[in-house]
């Protein structure tokens, strides 16, 4: 079915996705309760004087923290997944890929995860909205959908069986390194093509990172770059608090890699990928400083 075809996704609705579609559409600026864990600029305007860069400029009005509006820091999300495996031995498998995607519109993302995991519901075998189980048609709906949000997406992929790969990638058959160097790289790719600051970021959950482990990686990644983080969390996407985030995206790391493997593109997104060699990469010594 179509993008521009109308459907009631209203209609049906129970439970969680009732209650998060009540919450996504209220007043953003009233104060009210939100589902999402993560605020819009314009809600930390009113609920948090911190974004503001000089307290001079704050005045206190009818027991009110005030901000010339040309004063307030700029906001933005980083939501990051990965598509593939980062294990050696699975020549089904033939890439391992990770995008971050950057917007100043984190509700709306919410909301489109909750749009597409009713529309689709009969396809979800665990009742996430995930690529793996829907047809080429409803993830260009997806993307049609985050398209028009404009969001700033990058990514990186690594092609296993290539003879030029990294060396951390080709000289280890552990997942664990593969995986964590490729998001390391990811995040200074990111970090350093980016002119936007100032992030509150969410990482899908692998085992791979947990424990710590991917937020220091995010972390280190943004003191080389001298990127602003106000806060970092590897998440599950089964997790209320950020879960509709992460499976909102989890059609774009699936289009990074049919796009850089020649197959057919789906809507105007904003990308830049690049695959990683042992050209492109920054080398673990300079990581040791």
């Amino acid at each position: 079915m179509g993008r521009n075809s109308k459907r009631s996704y209203r209609n049906g609705m129970s439970g969680r996705d009732m209650d998060d579609f009540t919450a996504l559409t209220r007043d953003g600026a009233s104060g009210e309760k939100r589902s999402r864990g993560i605020f819009t600029s314009s809600d930390r305007t009113a609920r948090n004087s911190s974004i503001v860069g000089n307290d001079d400029f704050l005045t206190l009005t009818d027991n009110k923290i005030i901000a010339k509006t040309s004063d307030v820091r700029k906001e933005f999300t980083i939501i990051i997944d990965e598509s593939g495996d980062a294990g050696k031995d699975t020549p089904d498998d033939p890439t391992f890929t990770y995008a971050a995607t950057i917007t100043d519109r984190p509700i709306l993302f919410g909301y489109i995860a909750i749009k597409f995991r009713h529309l689709f519901r009969n396809r979800l075998k665990t009742g996430e909205l995930k690529a793996i189980d829907l047809t080429p048609e409803q993830r260009e709906e997806i993307l049609g959908d985050i398209s028009d949000l404009n969001p700033e997406i990058h990514a990186v992929q690594i092609d296993k069986y290539a003879e030029d790969n990294p060396d951390w990638w080709s000289n280890n058959r552990n997942r664990k390194w593969p995986f964590r160097e490729t998001l390391s790289e990811l995040m200074d790719k990111t970090f350093g093509a980016t002119k936007k600051d100032n992030f509150h970021i969410i990482v899908d959950h692998n085992d791979q990172i947990k424990n710590g482990i991917g937020e220091k990686i995010v972390l280190d990644s943004a003191i080389r770059t001298n990127k602003n983080v106000i806060e970092c969390h590897v998440k599950d996407s089964e997790e209320k608090e950020y879960g509709d985030l992460i499976q909102a995206i989890d059609v774009i790391p699936r289009e990074v890699r049919d796009r850089m493997t020649g197959k057919k593109g789906g809507p105007n997104l904003n990308i830049r990928a690049e695959r990683l060699t042992d050209k492109n990469v920054r080398r673990k010594n300079a990581r040791e400083e």
